[in-house]
């Protein structure tokens, strides 16, 4: 019975070796792939670099670049970029503890806003504070450009004339029951903040 046994034990790890070994090929009549090692490999493509020490601490978000094909309006193309703001930690509308905040607004040309926090160089901890994927527009009329967060909420925001932002803190508060209700029970802005727009 041992002798039966073992030969059976034998032949299950035989059939489980075989299956991991990447060299195995379990269909009859297919050719292995041949092994290439990393020292034959070609580049095709020469790739921008940039030293440890320009990208270290650097926060990556989504750049104009990064999207291919436009959705808004021609009139709305120049205020795609990247906005950005240092928010004192007084102010609860960035829920940090100490210091300051980077509050960065990227929008870009296929209607996306991507809303980010950063505090000491680091993105702050838990995802749902620390970026919103959202989406804007530029209402011509008013001249502001209109954030739609995916919770209903909408932040708006006027346009100076070196296309810099300005929170329009009033409209914000009281444009519908939505950001009445929100902001009835999260902190508003302390203060209408100006975001500058990057140069890059």
């Amino acid at each position: 019975m041992a002798v039966h046994c073992s030969k059976w034990l034998w032949g299950i790890c035989c059939l489980s070796l075989a299956a991991c070994d990447p060299t195995f090929n379990s269909q009859e009549g297919e050719e292995a792939q041949p092994f290439t090692p990393v020292a034959d490999l070609q580049v095709t493509e020469d790739v921008p670099s940039k030293r440890l020490s320009e990208v270290a601490g650097q926060p990556v978000f989504p750049s104009a670049k990064d999207a291919d094909k436009a959705v808004v309006p021609e009139a709305a193309l120049a205020y795609v970029g990247r906005y950005q703001v240092k928010i004192s930690c007084e102010d609860a509308y960035v829920k940090c503890e100490t210091g300051t905040a980077d509050f960065i607004l990227t929008l870009l040309p296929d209607g996306t806003a991507h809303r980010s926090i950063v505090y000491l160089g680091r993105v702050m901890a838990g995802a749902q504070m620390n970026y919103h994927l959202d989406y804007w527009m530029y209402d011509e009329a008013a001249h502001q450009i209109i954030v739609h967060r995916s919770n209903g909420v909408e932040i708006f925001y006027d346009i100076d004339d070196t296309q810099n932002l300005r929170m329009d803190l009033e409209k914000i508060a009281t444009v519908s029951t939505v950001n009445q209700q929100y902001f009835s029970r999260n902190p508003l802005p302390a203060h209408a903040y100006y975001l500058e727009k990057s140069a890059d």
